[in-house]
């Protein structure tokens, strides 16, 4: 017995069930279409990522997230993780979790095809870039979280580097983010991050390549973050 995903005769998509001798169609019962993933954590609950973001069915009843911070578009890939925290990552690179209350946003790590949870509860993340650990922070998550920072702050590490750095930034509140790349002339190189950001701690990795996908020359490179109202610019510099 089990969820599916079959490819019905009129080439829909959606969420089927297989109780060992028939299917179930929850097309008919309101469920969700275009599902990209799907995970199912220790009280049945089913958790599904379609291309307009992330569904559940508990108790009989689908419901869509569309909570603050929820993502909202392509679901890419998603796991359970042990205390039942739900993991998601979308087409973009965002890393969001659930934990059955709200919703937070991890930041952002481009390139992720794989994404699994240890015993210790570190999320394994595997990227075009190699493999990367993610430990989440037990303040973070708690109920009772420390306060948001009250102004941004970027830094990268290394730095200088290569093949890649990890640029750290802080956020004091949700809101449209953007992180870009200039070289020195004042040119783009690369967006790094355009998309709504919570208030908080925040990593991207940038691996010297630009907006087409080839290695960048040699150099200082500027990163600017815009968050708000509020700015900050950082340097980096690129070595082979």
């Amino acid at each position: 017995m089990g969820y599916g995903l079959p490819r019905t005769h009129n080439d829909d998509h959606g969420v089927y069930y297989y109780d060992g001798e028939s299917w179930t169609d929850h097309l008919t019962l309101g469920g969700p279409v275009d599902i990209r993933c799907m995970a199912v954590d220790k009280e049945n609950a089913v958790w599904v990522g379609t291309d307009n973001g992330v569904w559940s069915y508990i108790d009989g009843e689908w419901r869509q997230y569309t909570d603050e911070n929820a993502p909202t578009g392509r679901i890419h890939l998603s796991v359970v993780g042990g205390n039942d925290t739900m993991w998601i990552v979308d087409y973009s690179g965002n890393t969001f979790s659930y934990d059955g209350s709200e919703w937070q946003q991890h930041g952002f790590l481009g390139g992720k095809n794989c994404i699994a949870e240890d015993n210790n509860g570190n999320l394994w993340i595997g990227t075009d870039n190699g493999v990367y650990r993610y430990t989440p922070d037990p303040v973070t998550n708690a109920v009772n979280r420390e306060p948001a920072p009250e102004s941004i702050a970027l830094i990268a590490s290394p730095n200088p580097f290569n093949p890649a750095t990890t640029i750290a930034f802080t956020i004091p509140e949700y809101g449209p983010a953007t992180l870009t790349v200039y070289n020195l002339a004042g040119q783009k190189v690369r967006t790094l991050l355009d998309t709504p950001m919570s208030a908080g701690s925040h990593t991207i990795v940038w691996d010297g390549t630009d907006g087409t996908g080839r290695s960048v020359a040699a150099g200082v490179y500027l990163t600017r973050l815009m968050a708000g109202d509020m700015k900050a610019t950082g340097k980096m510099a690129f070595i082979k």
